[in-house]
């Protein structure tokens, strides 16, 4: 392909046409917009599906409205709810001392 009395020329130009060409400003702002609004409609995309998301787990309307807050556990027992089991209204880490998802455990490790 590169071979005969003009293959300096057609090298010039193959080699003119891998060079990066020169875009214009206004061909700049336009991918920079093009940019820009790639960047808002995917933020939109992930609030949309993060609301989705909190919208569908909403816990369920049998748990009661105002839970008893117990700020240690002698309050617990006193009132009769320990041990508060992980997912009950009322548990809170805090009160568990072990990390095993019972808070007011009635005996020591």
């Amino acid at each position: 392909m590169l071979e005969g009395p003009a293959h300096r020329d057609r090298l010039a130009r193959l080699r003119r046409g891998f060079r990066t060409s020169r875009t214009s400003p206004r061909v700049k702002s336009v991918r920079r917009r093009i940019r820009q609004l790639g960047l808002v409609s995917f933020g939109f995309c992930v609030g949309a599906s993060t609301m989705m998301a909190l919208d569908r787990f909403q816990p369920d309307g049998d748990m009661p409205a105002s839970a008893p807050y117990y700020s240690n556990c002698r309050e617990a027992i006193q009132d009769g709810a320990a041990p508060i089991y992980y997912g009950s209204p009322s548990y809170r880490p805090p009160l568990d001392a072990d990390n095993d998802g019972v808070a007011c455990e009635p005996y020591r490790n």
